[in-house]
């Protein structure tokens, strides 16, 4: 059965509050098929095979991935919520003493849940979600997975980029994801200037919230959509007042949301509030 691998890359070290630690790429799909991370697949329906990963031509090359290659995935959308890979061979071995963060760029065309798993370490195999959602689809999101309550090596990563539990689809879908990275820093990489610009045209307040929430924007919307930290999708809003907007959260339960805006031009920006 073919096997699809990935050259490792040493990234310069850093210091972060006072400790210096060396990042660590295991995946960067620039580098071909050669390399130490052996892709597995799992989970993903009849005829299930590692050749399911291949390395193509970066879909959308933008925003925070310009990247002209990722890895691709067919999903299977009749397999297993968790339709993925198990990754062997990772050099160096990770180790999540000093570095506790995973970054994975991640693009699909739908807005579900993403889990990552490490196994084989000292505390058991270790699965969670990432510290803010995939919530834009069609575009690249640097998804940060939080591992800061376990220390020691991990020799097998496992990715599971499309978990929905129930899948109601048939057929497959296109995954894509690239640059997975052990580093000591749990920010994320953002959309560069277009995001920071919005940021300063569109206003999500009060935040924290415990009832409405109120939009301002100097900016023209087209649609805005709140996801809750699991990647549900729990409101949609195509209306918008001359600048500010009211939205009702009072039926929302207590938790952390993700408001992801799209103006009249295209552009897109994502805002995190919290529900009290």
């Amino acid at each position: 059965m073919k096997k699809i691998t990935f050259k490792l890359v040493l990234l310069a070290g850093f210091t972060l509050l006072g400790v210096t630690s060396q990042a660590q790429t295991y995946l960067d799909a620039e580098n071909g098929t050669t390399g130490t991370l052996t892709l597995h697949e799992m989970a993903n329906g009849p005829g299930e095979s590692d050749a399911q990963f291949t390395v193509v031509a970066n879909p959308n090359p933008s925003g925070i991935n310009t990247s002209s290659k990722v890895v691709q995935f067919q999903r299977n959308t009749a397999g297993d919520p968790w339709g993925g890979f198990w990754g062997s061979g990772a050099t160096p071995t990770p180790d999540f003493t000093t570095n506790k963060y995973i970054h994975v760029k991640v693009l699909k065309t739908r807005v579900t849940p993403v889990h990552f798993k490490i196994e084989g370490g000292v505390a058991g195999n270790q699965e969670i979600q990432p510290m803010q959602p995939y919530a834009v689809a069609n575009v690249w999101q640097d998804l940060v997975f939080d591992f800061s309550a376990i220390t020691g090596t991990y020799p097998t990563l496992d990715l599971f980029p499309d978990f929905l539990d129930p899948s109601v689809d048939t057929g497959f879908i296109m995954v894509y994801f690239d640059d997975i990275k052990l580093n000591n820093s749990p920010v994320a990489e953002t959309l560069g200037v277009q995001t920071n610009v919005l940021a300063t045209k569109i206003q999500v307040y009060p935040n924290p919230t415990t009832d409405v929430l109120k939009v301002e924007s100097s900016e023209a919307l087209s649609s805005a959509t709140i996801y809750s930290s699991d990647g549900r999708k729990v409101l949609s809003i195509s209306k918008f007042g001359s600048s500010t907007t009211s939205i009702n959260t009072s039926s929302f339960s207590k938790g952390v949301y993700l408001i992801s805006f799209i103006t009249t031009s295209g552009a897109k920006f994502t805002q995190q509030f919290i529900k009290n």
